[in-house]
């Protein structure tokens, strides 16, 4: 019979046979990264000293062992060499990318900020036309048509679009709306190549809504722009924010045009325009869109001088969307319009394009019978 009894050394324990001899079993226990814990008995030896040396020794191999199992490395056949998740990257290299990344972005963002359009004469018309939403039901197609035709045969007279050509309901949240349309989104490419097409000669400007976002919101790809670009390669283009300085017969217009601005309200269709140019006062013209609420031509003023709100009306006559929230009945107004005289340094905006293309005749007759 034996007696034993933990050794003040760690991982020895000391026993004591029956006929009163002492030997040291040698037993080494590790928590191991799995959380569990292994034991590797190494012996039993008769003396102290030689138990340590033996301890030593198997706590050595075992260490190592739990350390490679850490590492997640088998401890013995094999090898690698290329890319390890220990590796840093050249940071000189990331700076250098990132300062060229800036320096990009912002020649980008002086250009847009210095555009112009120069019109001959002394008299321009710049109509504005947006909510087109080609593809969708309810949309009065001759009229759209019709309109984009008067721009186009009209000497003078000029267009730019903001927003929401196409109605490209292709995220999924929004497939329901497209029930009751007879027309496929590749119709709808077709029919706003024939728009864009009529009004090429003229299309000075383009800025993109949020239809046209949600292409590029989902798939990175900015389709209205290659749109515009061919139909249209020298107009202006932005996919959300258009300032362009636009200058006829000497005189310059500074304007703005967004599909959408902050701060719209019920009480006041042109608030958020109005509200802009307050904070900003870097434009003289504000073009909207977007709401659907009707065609509008207002004037305002800021900073002691007059300014101008023009907001889209929408080609999409017949609205179930509308109906069914319960909105306000629009006016008559799609395309709005205003007439840029040199002469005597006014701005007035419309909103009929039948009227503005008509005032833009006689302008135009009574600055040439002058000459």
């Amino acid at each position: 019979m034996s007696r034993g009894r933990i050794s003040a050394d760690r991982h020895i324990s000391e026993r004591t046979l029956a006929d009163g001899r002492t030997t040291y079993a040698v037993q080494v226990k590790l928590f191991w990264p799995d959380g569990k814990v292994k034991a590797h008995y190494v012996g039993s030896y008769p003396s102290i000293e030689e138990a340590r040396n033996h301890r030593d020794v198997a706590l050595a191999e075992m260490q190592a062992a739990r350390e490679q199992a850490r590492a997640g490395v088998d401890s013995t056949d094999w090898q690698a060499e290329g890319v390890t998740a220990a590796e840093e990257p050249d940071e000189a290299d990331v700076y250098e990318r990132a300062c060229r990344e800036w320096a990009e972005t912002a020649a980008l963002e002086r250009r847009r900020q210095s555009q112009t359009v120069t019109f001959p004469g002394p008299v321009a018309t710049l109509v504005f036309a947006a909510d087109q939403h080609v593809g969708g039901a309810g949309v009065d197609y001759p009229r759209l048509m019709h309109e984009a035709t008067i721009i186009r045969d009209t000497p003078g007279m000029y267009a730019a679009t903001v927003g929401d050509v196409v109605d490209n309901f292709v995220i999924a949240k929004l497939a329901h709306v497209r029930h009751g349309t007879r027309l496929t989104i590749p119709d709808e490419a077709v029919l706003a190549r024939m728009y864009l097409r009529l009004l090429a000669p003229k299309l000075v400007a383009a800025v993109g809504g949020n239809h046209e976002g949600w292409t590029r919101s989902l798939a990175g790809d900015d389709f209205f722009s290659e749109l515009i670009s061919e139909v249209s390669p020298c107009c202006l283009y932005d996919p959300n924010d258009c300032r362009v300085t636009v200058t006829v017969g000497g005189c310059s217009w500074r304007v703005r045009m967004r599909h959408k601005w902050r701060g719209s309200s019920y009480l006041n269709a042109t608030h958020g325009i109005e509200r802009a140019s307050r904070e900003d006062q870097d434009f003289d013209i504000g073009v909207a869109a977007h709401t659907h609420v009707s065609g509008l031509a207002r004037t305002f003023t800021t900073a002691g001088a007059s300014r101008l709100a023009l907001l889209c009306g929408s080609y999409k006559r017949i609205d179930s969307y509308a109906q069914q929230i319960g909105a306000a009945k629009a006016n008559a107004s799609t395309a709005v319009a205003v007439l840029l005289d040199s002469r005597t340094g006014t701005m007035t905006g419309i909103e009929s394009l039948e009227e503005a293309a008509m005032l833009t005749r006689l302008a135009n007759e009574r600055a040439f019978s002058k000459c």
